[in-house]
């Protein structure tokens, strides 16, 4: 049986690790999070350690060691609390996205090159059947036209938590475009050109050139137009995706991979990183 320890696990994405750790006969043995509302453990472990402050879960895995902790933090914390979990010889399970920056980037790499552990980043958009289906049919024999929708809503609170804020979301950029960026790198090979027409609190749109497709996207939170106009569409020359209809084994098919030593690996988001952060930034 594999172990896990979860960090973040007050947030809005650990009940779904929870329940797939569960799915999979994992034992999730500690957890922290400085926000005790946490009572969701209780459907899954209960008899988990829990722990209010990092510092308690470092301090508990150097004499308790799991096979897997998984960050669930705020994205700027992504990168102290995998260099946590590494120095503990722990693998690392990290939703996304995965880091901030390629200075970040590069120093968990190295970590993970002198510890002999791995990293793997959740991105479970690869797993879903019609993104499964493009990638089987995709040739790289041309190069393809592709309009990316992703309209999503968040509410007032949205803007003043840590996610509103580009210092430690990454923005909107990273934060709304890093899954679907990823599947379209995968499928159609690495980004030679990123060009950005508006960027703005809550508005990214652009072009993106990759090896065999050309992308248009536009990515915004629609704040005040509700949740009736939520999109998240792919439209590939003729034909569209509709991206928003759930796929609900797509955790369990990544966390079955993971334990195969088949998951998806910091030299597979490599160019992600370098490219789309980098130009964040900017």
């Amino acid at each position: 049986m594999n172990t896990f320890a979860l960090i973040g696990v007050a947030g809005y994405i650990a009940p779904k690790h929870l329940k797939t750790i569960k799915s999979i006969g994992g034992n999730l043995v500690a957890s922290a999070d400085p926000n005790d509302n946490v009572e969701h453990i209780d459907e899954y472990f209960p008899e988990s350690e829990f722990f209010k402050s990092i510092e308690e879960l470092d301090k508990y895995l150097k004499t308790n060691p799991v096979d897997f902790v998984v960050v669930c933090s705020p994205t700027h914390l992504h990168a102290q609390h995998i260099e946590m979990a590494l120095n503990n010889n722990c693998n690392v399970i990290c939703e996304s996205p995965l880091v901030l920056n390629n200075e970040q980037f590069q120093h968990i790499v190295a970590l993970e090159h002198k510890t002999g552990k791995r990293i793997y980043n959740i991105l479970q958009y690869r797993y879903h059947p019609d993104i499964q289906k493009l990638k089987k049919e995709n040739h790289q024999s041309h190069n393809i036209n592709i309009d990316l929708v992703y309209h999503t809503f968040r509410g007032k609170w949205f803007d003043k938590s840590w996610k509103g804020d580009p210092q430690k979301s990454g923005g909107i950029l990273t934060s709304l475009g890093y899954h679907y960026f990823d599947f379209l790198i995968w499928i159609y090979g690495n980004p030679t050109e990123v060009m950005l027409s508006e960027i703005s609190e809550h508005v990214v749109k652009g072009f993106i050139q990759l090896e065999n497709a050309s992308v248009q996207f536009d990515i915004r939170n629609n704040i005040s137009n509700g949740v009736e106009n939520k999109k998240r569409l792919l439209t590939i020359d003729d034909y569209t995706i509709d991206l928003s209809k759930p796929y609900n084994n797509d955790f369990i098919d990544c966390y079955t991979d993971i334990i195969k030593e088949n998951g998806i690996n910091t030299n597979e988001v490599a160019h992600l990183i370098e490219v789309l952060i980098k130009k964040q930034s900017r």
